[in-house]
Order: C-alpha cells, then sequence, then structure tokens
C-alpha cells in the first residue's frame, strides 16, 4: 500500500509517538510511507527510518489555499490517509473538500479528556461520520457512535503501543531501610494531576520521585515548584525536561506512579509494563482497562493518599523480578509491534471496502 500519514507537527506527545511508531512498522513490512506535517517536522521526525518521506507544509497562515491545494494533490498519489488528531482532521477535510478529492479519510482519535469531557462539537458532528475512526480506547469509540453519531461500522478500535526495546530488569535488593526511586513521566499541565504525587512523597518514606516530562504550562510548573517548597520535599523530586525515550531508562527505578485524571490510552504504562517496571494508576483509559484484568494491584479507583500510599508499599515489597517477568510476557501477548501492525492493516482493509 502507498500510506500517507498526516499531523501537524512531530513534537514530543502520545500521539506523534504512535504516527512515528506505526509509519516505522509500516515501512518495515514493506509498504510505501510518507509523512506529512502541516507544520514544521518536530523532534520526533529523527525518529522515523531514514527511508520514510518527510514532507513539511511549513503552513504559517491556517487558510492559505495555496498550502491546501499542495496537501490535496500530495493525497491524490497515496491509498491510505491516515490523519491524526480532531484539528487536522478538520484541515484536511476541509482541503478535501474545496478541492474536490474524494478518497477515505482513516481518522486516528488520540482524544486524552475523554474520560471527563464527553461534549461533542459541531466540526464534530459533521465530520466524524464520514470518516473511518480509529479510536484509541473503548471509550472514544462508544462516545463515537452514541453521541456522535458515527455509525459502528465505520468505528475501529486500536489500543495503543509503544516500541519494542530490549527488556532491562531491575535487580536491586529490597530492603527496609533503602531509598526507593519512583518514577512519573508526564508533561507537564495540570490534568497530569502531579500534584497529587508530590503529597504521596511528602507522605512516603525514603522514597525519592523524578518527574519526566515537557513544560506544557507554565503557570501550572510553578505551582508545583510552590508546593515543593511549601512541603519541603526538595531533596526527593526532581525533573528532567529532554528525555524522548524513556524505556532505556526505567531499569533504574522501583515504581511508577500514573495520576491523570483523564486519559484514552496512555503509552507509559505500555512502556511500564514492557520493561518490568511496576506501577499504581488512576484507572483511566484503555491500558488501564486490560492491564487490572491481569494485575489489579497495579489500578486504583480513587485519590485518597492513604489508599494510594499502602498500595505502593505493597507493590515495593512484592518480588521484582518475578512480577517484571510477568509484565513482560503480558506485554508481548497484548502489545506487541507485529499485533498493532496487524490490526492497523485490518483496518485499513475493512475501511477501503465500507
Amino acid at each position: 500500500m502507498k500510506i500517507l500519514q498526516i499531523i501537524d507537527t512531530l513534537a514530543v506527545g502520545g500521539a506523534e509517538k504512535i504516527l512515528v511508531l506505526l509509519a516505522n512498522l509500516q515501512k518495515r513490512k514493506g509498504h510505501e510511507v510518507t509523512v506529512l506535517t502541516i507544520l514544521e517536522p518536530g523532534a520526533l521526525a529523527m525518529q522515523l527510518l531514514p527511508e520514510i518521506p518527510v514532507i513539511a507544509l511549513n503552513r504559517k497562515w491556517k487558510f492559505n489555499p495555496i498550502i491546501m491545494y499542495r496537501l490535496v494533490k500530495i493525497a491524490k498519489g497515496y491509498e491510505i490517509i491516515h490523519v491524526h488528531s480532531s484539528h487536522n482532521l478538520r484541515y484536511v477535510f476541509l482541503a478535501f473538500q474545496l478541492f474536490g478529492l474524494k478518497k477515505v479519510l482513516f481518522f486516528h482519535e488520540h482524544f486524552g479528556n475523554i474520560e471527563i469531557d464527553l461534549s461533542v462539537k459541531w466540526h464534530q458532528r459533521l465530520i466524524y461520520p464520514k470518516v473511518q475512526l480509529i479510536g484509541v480506547s473503548r471509550k472514544i469509540c462508544q462516545w463515537a457512535v452514541e453521541k456522535v453519531g458515527v455509525p459502528a461500522r465505520q468505528v475501529h478500535l486500536l489500543p495503543n503501543t509503544v516500541k519494542d526495546y530490549p527488556f532491562r530488569q531491575n535487580i536491586r535488593n529490597i530492603s527496609p531501610d533503602r531509598l526507593y526511586s519512583l518514577i512519573l513521566v508526564a508533561n507537564i499541565r495540570r490534568p497530569k494531576n502531579i500534584e497529587f504525587a508530590l503529597l504521596l512523597i511528602k507522605s512516603l518514606q525514603m522514597c525519592k520521585l523524578t518527574i519526566v516530562g515537557q513544560v506544557v504550562d507554565k503557570l501550572y510548573f510553578d505551582s508545583l515548584l510552590t508546593q515543593i517548597r511549601q512541603f519541603g520535599i526538595y531533596d526527593c523530586v526532581t525533573f528532567v525536561f529532554d528525555c524522548k525515550d524513556i524505556q532505556p531508562l526505567l531499569h533504574q527505578f522501583d515504581l511508577a506512579l500514573h495520576t491523570p485524571v483523564s486519559e484514552s490510552g496512555p503509552l507509559v504504562l505500555i512502556e511500564y509494563l514492557a520493561q518490568g517496571i511496576p506501577f499504581l494508576s488512576y484507572r483511566t483509559g484503555e491500558i488501564a482497562y486490560q492491564v487490572e484484568k491481569q494485575f489489579p494491584q497495579f489500578i486504583i479507583d480513587n485519590f485518597k493518599s492513604e489508599e494510594w500510599i499502602k498500595r505502593i508499599q505493597l507493590l515495593l515489597s512484592q518480588n521484582r523480578q518475578l512480577l517484571g517477568s510477568a509484565m513482560r510476557q503480558f506485554y508481548e501477548v497484548h502489545f506487541s509491534e507485529d499485533k498493532y501492525f496487524d490490526e492497523c492493516l485490518k483496518i485499513y482493509q475493512k475501511g477501503l471496502l465500507s
């Protein structure tokens, strides 16, 4: 197949990581893949295979007809048009309408706030029923059918996956008197609920926390620094802002925390599974739904700090080697790259025939 993957820019984020992973998989499987960015290429473009062309439209003005025409002219040469994220679909759909291009659009909906925001915007009600919608969670797929009005035959579930790095297991000895290293991976913005993790660190003994992510909301970041100062936990909290690949680092940590109030298909939970690092996550998103059936101790359905602390202490006391091996096996069965590629190919084939 000739496949065109479209996004605004490949900045560091979940949707962007999925595009890079999927494009690389499709290229390795022998398909002709091109990535088109509506704006500049972005930092993650460097992670694409060298053989994958990247076309950057470098759009400056949203409704520039010359850029829209160029987009349509490029798209004409591809069998599969795979668009990521709602604002990009709006743009591509409008360009296709203006210049009369009739092709099946595959739209990948990564919306992270679906657990707390079921509202439907006018453009979604207008456009979504006219595309093949790929949802990263059951909640998104259910919302698309029941709230937006997308025919069920045009809605496809494709849970996220992550790049498969070599498995590096933590072999540090567990003892009551040593300092435990905890990690939280999230871009710094309010829905990530990082302040709750700081509250836990204030109450936990012999634990330090590393927060890995980019500052998206400066005011929120400043509020976290104020909280750290008020709690007196300067020595227990470290920020890392420039990490693009977290998996190679995970063996250094004893436990991960995941505190967002809403996620659709959190990639980082799959990365924890892939590297066998136990985690405690609020019950949100497709991955949590799947994990809870096999590892119920990893998922919690409230933000009561005393219950989180008890669960953290329980997880830190478990046999890390046995648990880590079981997590890796679960990852290989449910989230392998080959499984992800096969499921996506089935969606393409079904969508083209509908």
